[in-house]
């Protein structure tokens, strides 16, 4: 079977199984919060994590967590465990703390922006400061390693890196055999482990590999798949031109893109962030320029926020947090920030990098590029609506806003 009649039978089949099941029959797909650490992931697995399941009041769920991502086995016997969610202490907060008479655990879930200065580092010091032993987790879809700044100077020995798409699906489909077939609990589960399958990119393939029957039709294939990448690396660079020249032809501002390097984002272990920004202050403290700018950038979803950096004399730039900001100059800190909270941005979050929120399409759903989520692979055929709409929220809705 040729290249074409492949793909004529494959979209046949893909409009069969739309008919079906699949994992983005899930209600946090349907409520555009596949992709929500605070107010999805973060709930779900914390409430998993410390609910009791049996009638000994013992937690299966808790146990088989910390056995799946490496706690030794000496510490979870018998052992009652505090749960934390958001646990604050001077230096910061963490996304999970789980604590015994003589280990901890706290983790550090990434799912969108990027990990704040010395954030682990600082984390690790907390760790130590509970006197027992302890383990250091960061999880995120892929198991990926963490900034270099925020890493700083922690005790490697006892940091791991873990993932959803092997952690906590395997950890999810054992906490399976503790449920009831077909009960709340285990379609909750299900629910869940379909939403992870979908932003981890492990859901269903729609039947496709019986169409893979010969040896022609395999190589067919990967010509396929290797002009769908080439397809979708010109959809984001096109994406962000188009963005780049709408914000800039209605906000008036000038806007300066960074990042664009397509191999580095797909197939490099360097963190890179396509997108651009716009700088809406600054001020000369010493011989550095500090900026107070707006950006719209890529991780793995789109997403817009506010934060500062510097440059240098010799015209090097570098970020700047929001603490180290504060400590440098309070009035230009506060003269930058004090409107954006009254500007009602949607979902606006803050870390100690920036303010920020995903960017939606129409269908109220986040842009995903690493993984190419719907949203993005339907901007082939309607590139111009979502740029007009994306555009317009960025225009109107946050930079008209805050000049104000």
């Amino acid at each position: 079977m040729n290249a074409k009649g492949l793909l004529d039978k494959a979209k046949e089949r893909l409009y069969e199984q739309s008919l079906m099941d699949a994992e983005d029959d899930n209600i946090l797909y349907v409520l555009s919060r596949e992709f929500d650490e605070t107010h999805t992931h973060s709930k779900i697995l914390f409430h998993l994590l410390s609910t009791p399941y049996k009638k000994d009041k013992s937690n299966s769920f808790l146990i088989a967590f910390l056995r799946q991502i490496g706690v030794p086995e000496q510490y979870i016997g018998n052992e009652k465990w505090t749960l934390y969610r958001e646990r604050t202490f001077d230096d910061g907060r963490i996304d999970f703390v789980l604590e015994s008479s003589q280990y901890v655990v706290a983790i550090e879930m990434k799912l969108g922006a990027g990990d704040g200065s010395q954030q682990l580092e600082r984390y690790d010091r907390f760790c130590k400061s509970r006197r027992k032993d302890y383990g250091l987790y960061y999880l995120t879809l892929d198991g990926c390693e963490p900034s270099v700044q925020s890493v700083g100077n922690l005790d490697k020995s006892h940091f791991h890196c873990i993932s959803f798409d092997n952690d906590i699906l395997s950890w999810l489909d054992k906490c399976m055999e503790y449920t009831e077939p077909d009960g709340y609990k285990q379609a909750f589960i299900k629910q869940y482990m379909g939403t992870i399958k979908q932003i981890t990119g492990k859901g269903t393939m729609f039947g496709m590999k019986d169409l893979i029957n010969d040896s022609e039709s395999a190589f067919a294939i990967i010509e396929l798949s290797k002009e769908l990448e080439n397809k979708m690396a010109d959809v984001m660079l096109h994406f962000l031109d188009k963005l780049i020249k709408y914000v800039k032809d209605n906000a008036g501002c000038e806007c300066e893109p960074y990042d664009l390097n397509i191999d580095e984002y797909y197939f490099s272990n360097k963190k890179t962030y396509p997108g651009f920004y716009t700088v809406l202050d600054s001020v000369q403290i010493g011989t550095m320029v500090y900026r107070f700018f707006f950006c719209v950038e890529i991780e793995d979803n789109l997403y817009y926020g506010f934060g500062f950096d510097r440059v240098k004399k010799n015209g090097e730039e570098e970020n700047v947090s929001m603490d180290a900001m504060m400590k440098k100059d309070a009035a230009f800190y506060e003269e930058c920030t004090s409107e954006i909270d009254k500007m009602h941005i949607r979902d606006l979050r803050k870390d100690n990098s920036l303010w920020w929120a995903y960017a939606e399409n129409t269908k109220g759903g986040k842009l995903n590029f690493k993984h190419w989520s719907s949203g993005v692979i339907e901007l082939i055929d309607d590139m111009d609506v979502q740029v007009e709409y994306i555009g317009d929220y960025v225009v109107n809705q946050v930079l008209k806003k805050y000049k104000q």
